[in-house]
């Protein structure tokens, strides 16, 4: 078992307080800093909010939003890049874009499956004999899963759309 380590307070903890919350804004992950200081995530976390760092989303950045790609291209400096700017940054699009629609369907058909399951349990304890409890439990299940579901097809709805503006583009 690990030793555990003492505790941070003070000045000591307003200075490592100052430096995750650098990092985070820089991109690490709360997760990351964590391992990173030897200290918990609610330690870590409880910090950056001491240091008044606005959280990113759950999740972390995703790779496969157009606006990562977009502001993965605007970060490169390399002139190379900015020569083949065009015809690179286009093909790059089109392929992530594909990566992105193969993920959602993927989810999609993931959050459906899990629908269909739900509401299975939920015929089969209506026609059991089941407590009231358990019959409210899988109502709402059910609720979650179709708005997951729901949520997950209008993902791949987008990510279609703006491959069909990519293509008459």
């Amino acid at each position: 078992m690990p030793e555990r380590q003492a505790r941070v307070v003070g000045d000591e903890r307003q200075v490592l307080a100052t430096e995750l919350a650098r990092r985070y804004t820089e991109g690490a992950s709360i997760r990351s800093l964590a391992q990173q200081s030897g200290r918990s995530y609610g330690l870590t976390r409880r910090l950056l909010a001491e240091a008044g760092v606005e959280f990113r989303a759950r999740g972390g950045i995703d790779p496969s939003s157009p606006e990562t790609a977009a502001e993965r291209r605007s970060s490169r400096s390399d002139d190379a890049a900015d020569q083949d700017a065009g015809a690179d940054q286009d093909a790059g699009a089109a392929q992530e874009l594909a990566d992105a629609e193969a993920k959602a369907q993927a989810m999609s058909r993931k959050a459906d499956k899990r629908l269909s399951k739900a509401l299975r349990k939920r015929a089969e304890l209506t026609k059991a004999n089941s407590s009231r409890k358990q019959r409210k439990s899988a109502k709402k299940k059910v609720s979650k899963r179709r708005r997951k579901a729901d949520r997950a097809a209008e993902r791949l709805q987008r990510i279609r759309e703006q491959m069909a503006a990519r293509v008459s583009s």
